[in-house]
């Protein structure tokens, strides 16, 4: 079943508890740690994404100043067994969470405000929005899913 913790949803992933047994000498102890920072602990990599900024389609010409990062609202969520964080990947579901947006304009005729999803990259030790969506959008948060 899909866990839920500090608005995280983590997909079920049955071969966990197989991997961490193999890994870590029979240890089965496995949580998952969530945290919501009061500050940005990655600011020293700048506050703006260097990613590509996908565009959903018919939005016709865009123009951004894509993307600043809220300080407030950098949020991570580790896996963990016996204490060391586990890398997760090819998930058949995505994990999806949500994040502090809120709307800043109203959209008009000329203008759409466009809210991404992000995370810090730390082995590219910068923002991205790389395998990331928008899969819903509220005026005070978006919903993301990656």
């Amino acid at each position: 079943n899909p866990k839920q913790v500090g608005g995280f949803r983590i997909p079920p992933m049955p071969w966990i508890l197989g991997a961490v047994r193999r890994r870590l000498d029979e240890c089965t102890d496995i949580g998952m740690q969530h945290t919501k920072w009061p500050s940005n602990p990655f600011a020293y990599a700048g506050l703006t994404s260097t990613g590509n900024l996908s565009i959903p389609a018919g939005m016709g010409n865009v123009i951004t100043s894509c993307c600043d990062v809220d300080q407030s609202a950098v949020q991570s969520m580790d896996i963990k067994a016996c204490g060391k964080v586990l890398e997760v990947s090819d998930l058949d579901e995505n994990i999806t969470f949500n994040i502090s947006a809120p709307r800043r304009q109203n959209d008009t005729f000329n203008v759409t405000e466009v809210r991404v999803c992000q995370y810090f990259d730390l082995e590219a030790q910068e923002w991205t929005s790389r395998g990331c969506i928008v899969s819903a959008e509220y005026d005070d948060r978006i919903e993301c899913s990656c």
